[in-house]
């Protein structure tokens, strides 16, 4: 090919033995093994690394109406939004949020969690937050996932495919 280059070395020597006299050049790509897009290639880091964060139940106490969120998180997170269908979400507290002085709000239908000191919750897994709930009932789901990190923007984020089933207790004695 007319792409091609040749090397001509001297003969009856061994000082070139594991040399290669071409300079490719840098490849830029994602450099960190830990991303979802990881190039092992790449020599420059071009800032493109792609982190997913996944969210998913953990522990459900319908008795005292607590919802365990799970968190697996490859990189730092510096904050967190997402809604709750199925019951109606009254506070948050405990878990890797707390751990990390976040602000967890909740209002029925949307968490939401954020520093006002610039921490975050380091890369990880666990439990994120712990909600606590009441008028719960049937379907309860994770959508509208909204993860993001100080490093990176926005990651990628995925929810649990299917959703929690609270059992309607039904009141005796009631019309």
């Amino acid at each position: 090919s007319s792409d091609s280059e040749w090397a001509v070395f001297d003969r009856d020597t061994w000082d070139y033995l594991g040399s290669h006299p071409h300079d490719f050049g840098s490849i830029s790509g994602c450099t960190d093994p830990i991303a979802g897009n990881y190039n092992p290639n790449a020599t420059d880091d071009d800032g493109s690394c792609e982190y997913t964060v996944e969210l998913s139940f953990g522990e459900l106490d319908v008795d005292n109406g607590t919802l365990d969120i799970f968190m697996d998180n490859p990189a730092d997170v510096s904050g967190f939004q997402f809604d709750v269908s199925g019951i109606n979400a009254a506070g948050a507290s405990g878990g890797s949020a707390e751990e990390n002085n976040f602000q967890v709000s909740t209002n029925g239908t949307t968490a939401i969690g954020f520093s006002l000191t610039g921490s975050a919750i380091p890369a990880g897994s666990g439990v994120l937050t712990t909600l606590s709930f009441n008028d719960g009932g049937g379907d309860v789901c994770l959508s509208e996932i909204l993860i993001t990190s100080t490093n990176f923007g926005f990651h990628n984020s995925l929810g649990p495919i299917d959703c929690l089933f609270i059992e309607e207790e039904e009141v005796l004695g009631c019309t």
